[in-house]
């Protein structure tokens, strides 16, 4: 959590955001097919709001790189520690 986010903060941080911007540009030539959740990580102390805002501005972040909004299809909290990105096969309108 440390490199993706300050603590009680949800604003992307520079380690995170070269990441996304890699999986971003790996990510689009198969948006079409693919899906994407987001599950975001919690401090010790963080409510569950600060969880989604989290989990939106990744969000909205893969989105100002050109990853299609529609395929972003849930936000929520990590099961562990980092940043989650679960990508699963679903063709766009199915």
């Amino acid at each position: 959590t440390k490199h993706a986010f300050d603590p009680q903060r949800t604003a992307v941080k520079p380690a995170l955001a070269a990441v996304l911007d890699q999986f971003a540009t790996g990510f689009k030539p198969h948006a079409a097919t693919t899906e994407l959740q987001i599950g975001a990580p919690a401090d010790d102390k963080v409510s569950g709001r600060i969880v989604q805002d989290r989990a939106a501005s990744v969000r909205d972040y893969l989105v100002g790189r050109g990853v299609p909004i529609s395929r972003i299809v849930g936000l929520g909290r990590a099961e562990g520690a980092g940043l989650e990105l679960l990508v699963s096969d679903r063709p766009a309108g199915k």
